[in-house]
């Protein structure tokens, strides 16, 4: 499930984050809850809940990463979600500094 929490404003001045949360430990909605008060001041929250929605090479396109979960799919399968590929994805998007903020 992708969730997105758009904040108003002008397309060029929303900083675009990924929120990847949802877990059995850590229910979704207290990120998403968390993240929707910012909604407004030129953030657009692009959530995922089931981390097998999650498509690593689509990080680039971020600005950050919140990482609200453990290697757990969702709060219903807790199978794991971290793979190599993942790992190694998420591991170039910081060596890249592709994290930007303005």
């Amino acid at each position: 499930m992708v969730i997105d929490i758009i904040a108003a404003g002008s397309e060029d001045t929303v900083m675009r984050i990924r929120l990847l949360c949802d877990d059995y430990w850590h229910p979704g909605q207290v990120p998403i809850d968390g993240v929707a008060l910012l909604a407004g001041d030129g953030f657009q929250f692009d959530t995922i809940i089931d981390a097998k929605d999650f498509k690593p090479d689509t990080l680039s396109g971020y600005a950050a990463v919140l990482l609200c979960k453990c290697d757990e799919a969702s709060q219903q399968d807790r199978t794991s979600w971290k793979t190599e590929t993942v790992q190694r994805e998420f591991i170039r998007y910081t060596e890249n500094q592709e994290a930007k903020l303005p």
